[in-house]
């Protein structure tokens, strides 16, 4: 069993069973039972991830009802019925597929990234419908790919990486709809990255590890305002990566890890903490002391 996910009191896996197939589980012997086997019986089933009642995940595998036509990686939809396990919507009518993953669930919206074949890798929703689902923006126009990744709810509203032209990859934030899909600042001016990697939600507030002119990849936070996304703290004072990750939040303090090179060696990577300023932002414990 893998891919262990819990949608609405219901445990659903995957297996490595000859063939691969779908599997849910009330936690007893008689209550765990394969998923429309019929459906879904070999190819690959990856991305398992709840949204509301529903299950989700992503099949390279045939189209309903035409098993003689296959298709690529394609999202859908299980309510735990065999009847009600279906394609959500193809999505890249080719059998490339249209590439679906990078999940976030707000709300009973699922938004996740895909291609149509027409418009390159960009950000979609679903309500669970195949009329519900569509593309949210083309941020990165026509076949050109934005790549939406590290998507995070934060309290009702989505925030994600991005690319577009001009601007590199950078911080984005979207309420479901086109107009209110937004870059929410551009750190790295003009077309080059910022390199956000790490974004998590720590009770209401985006941190995350990002590059910017004259510094290395550092913590980062943001209260989803141009004004309010700044630098945390330039924990390693030269333009080499603290890589900060693994952000936690636990009664008002947020914990993560990163490097200062003053421990060891730039390479040490320890225990810090922060309380969202700069003052307030230093090494928990220098728990493996000197050189690693």
């Amino acid at each position: 069993p893998s891919q262990l996910t819990h949608v609405n009191g219901t445990l659903y896996f995957t297996t490595n069973s000859t063939p691969v197939g779908l599997w849910k589980s009330n936690g007893t012997d008689a209550g765990t039972v394969q998923v429309n086997a019929t459906a879904i019986s070999g190819g690959n089933i990856t991305n398992l991830y709840g949204g509301g009642n529903l299950l989700y995940f992503t099949y390279s595998g045939y189209k309903a009802g035409i098993p003689s036509t296959a298709t690529g990686p394609e999202t859908w939809v299980s309510n735990g019925a065999d009847a009600g396990t279906v394609l959500l919507k193809d999505v890249n009518t080719t059998n490339t597929g249209s590439g679906t993953g990078n999940t976030c669930t707000v709300g009973n919206t699922v938004f996740f990234s895909a291609t149509d074949g027409i418009n390159g890798q960009e950000l979609w929703k679903t309500d669970g419908t195949a009329a519900g689902t569509v593309l949210v923006k083309d941020i990165a126009t026509g076949a050109t790919n934005s790549n939406p990744e590290w998507l995070t709810n934060v309290n009702g509203t989505l925030f994600f990486v991005a690319f577009s032209t001009g601007f590199g990859r950078e911080l984005w934030k979207s309420d479901g709809t086109d107009a209110g899909t937004v870059m929410v600042k551009d750190i790295v001016t003009g077309n080059a990255s910022s390199d956000i990697t790490n974004v998590a939600n720590m009770n209401g507030i985006v941190y995350f590890s990002a590059t910017s002119t004259g510094f290395g990849g550092e913590p980062w936070k943001s209260n989803g305002t141009d004004a309010g996304t700044v630098m945390l703290k330039n924990i390693m004072a030269t333009t080499t990566n603290s890589n900060p990750a693994k952000f936690t939040y636990v009664n008002g303090t947020v914990f993560f890890t990163a490097q200062n090179g003053s421990t060891g060696s730039a390479n040490d990577e320890e225990l810090w903490k922060t309380d969202g300023t700069d003052a307030g932002t230093v090494l928990v414990k220098d728990i493996y002391a000197g050189s690693l």
